[in-house]
């Protein structure tokens, strides 16, 4: 669904612009119905269970951790919006204790010391030559959670990490 919006779109204003670039166009407009879809979801989610800023708090330290270490990808941005909502909206209703916060955090900081970066440079336009360094603010990102505490950090952190066992793209 998001793909073929993002095509009629783009479509529908090279119509109007012919010098305008469809492929381009559709990448962008792709992105960022993924984005608004999952945002959007987890607004309205959040409502109904007064859990908003949590579930933005769990979006939050995903993406980020998620920008400079990489993961797996879906091929659907349907299922790629739907399974990312439903992840963020899970975090914030399980109740963890501060031992299995700890655990995730360090966990999580072995995942990404052994796996970081994962598949960065297919979605990015970076110099291999700053791939280890994406490694290291990966590590800190997460290091970062051990001061914190954050059970929500700890979970989103965690599942991130886990997007980093999938098979690198060379």
């Amino acid at each position: 669904m998001i793909e073929r919006i993002s095509t009629n779109i783009a479509r529908k204003i090279n119509y109007y612009d012919p010098t305008s670039d469809v492929e381009i166009m559709e990448y962008g407009l792709k992105i960022i119905l993924n984005l608004l879809s999952v945002v959007l979801i987890c607004f309205i989610v959040g409502s109904l269970i007064d859990k908003v800023g949590e579930i933005f708090l769990a979006f939050f330290a995903f993406a980020i951790l998620r920008m400079f270490s990489g993961g797996f990808h879906f091929k659907s941005l349907d299922i790629c919006a739907i399974v990312s909502a439903c992840i963020f909206i899970s975090i914030p209703i399980v109740v963890i204790n501060n031992h299995v916060i700890n655990m995730l955090n360090i966990v999580s900081l072995i995942i990404v010391l052994f796996r970081a970066p994962v598949n960065i440079h297919s979605n990015t336009k970076i110099s291999m030559n700053s791939i280890p360094y994406f490694k290291i603010i990966s590590i800190i990102i997460v290091a970062f959670n051990l001061l914190i505490g954050s059970s929500v950090i700890a979970l989103s952190f965690f599942v991130q990490a886990l997007t980093l066992f999938t098979k690198r793209i060379h």
